[in-house]
């Protein structure tokens, strides 16, 4: 699956209707794989904010 960035990303959560999110994952901080996501992170409604930490 291709990668996002992490601008998409955030638009395609707020397009579902979820609000602000916080995703934590271990990865590259320009890219997130979407296919990774499920398995690496979590989206976690904390801050506003695009957060990464591994």
């Amino acid at each position: 699956m291709e990668s996002l960035p992490y601008e998409a990303l955030a638009e395609w959560w707020r397009t579902l209707g979820q609000g602000a999110f916080t995703v934590i994952v271990c990865g590259d901080r320009d890219q997130l794989d979407l296919a990774g996501l499920a398995t690496l992170g979590e989206l976690v409604e904390l801050d506003p904010a695009l957060q990464l930490a591994c």
